[in-house]
């Protein structure tokens, strides 16, 4: 025995109802998770270029295009790496101890990376942002050295 139309449609509109709140929900996790990802590659391949553009937006890009705008012969504005804290890191001692931790903040999602360089704590706050579908740096906060991404080559 067949269903009527009616009943049909009335069924697939409660089915749809139901399925909207776990879609939505669902969704704000994998959006979260692909912005803790972002963040996740910057560590996961140390040799990768750090300072690629197409890897920023707002404050963090300027400070990006300024520091890779110095005359050829003088030193860089960001003579560090910003995704370390420092001039080297023990990839090894990072790997081991690296924790991440995110929430959304309205369109913005901030990372906590918390790990250990050469036996000092480091903790990095990265807010990133939705650009044309991906997740981008937008800024980096250092908490111990005291610097965000945005405020430098100012």
């Amino acid at each position: 025995m067949r269903a009527k139309p009616a009943t049909r449609i009335l069924l697939a509109a409660v089915a749809a109802l139901l399925a909207l709140p776990a879609a939505s929900g669902h969704a704000a996790d994998k959006s979260l998770k692909g912005a803790v990802e972002t963040v996740r590659a910057f560590y996961a391949n140390p040799d990768a270029d750090e300072r690629d553009p197409r890897r920023f937006t707002g404050p963090a890009l300027d400070t990006i295009q300024r520091a890779a705008a110095a005359p050829e012969g003088e030193e860089s504005c960001l003579d560090f790496s910003f995704v370390f804290d420092g001039q080297d890191f023990d990839e090894a001692e990072v790997a081991k101890t690296l924790k991440l931790d995110g929430a959304m903040k309205g369109d913005a999602a901030v990372v906590t990376a918390d790990f250990k360089n050469f036996g000092q704590a480091q903790e990095l706050i990265w807010t990133l942002r939705q650009d044309k579908g991906a997740w981008k740096v937008a800024d980096i906060e250092s908490v111990i050295g005291e610097w965000t991404l945005g405020g430098l080559c100012r």
